[in-house]
């Protein structure tokens, strides 16, 4: 999924599309698809997660993410301080 949210990303940068970036409809286009992929992504990792480990899978991987959340934010907030 990090690599569907890097190429919409990249996607909507003029300085690396140039006048190759799409514009108007074909830009709200490009973005829902993009969207729906990640979606799609997100649903089958979880669906996977289900299968395997079941609600303590879940929960673990809740947990994980929620703690990767966490360490951002501080060392975000850790960033601003020192600057």
């Amino acid at each position: 999924m990090k690599k569907i949210v890097k190429l919409s990303s990249m996607g909507n940068q003029e300085s690396l599309m140039g006048s190759e970036r799409p514009q108007g409809v074909k830009r709200v286009v490009w973005n829902m698809l993009m969207g729906f992929a990640a979606l799609a992504a997100t649903a089958a990792g979880l669906s996977a997660i289900m299968k395997k480990g079941g609600y303590p899978g879940l929960g673990f991987a809740a947990a994980y993410i929620s703690l990767v959340l966490v360490v951002q934010l501080l060392r975000s907030r850790k960033k601003e301080v020192v600057a």
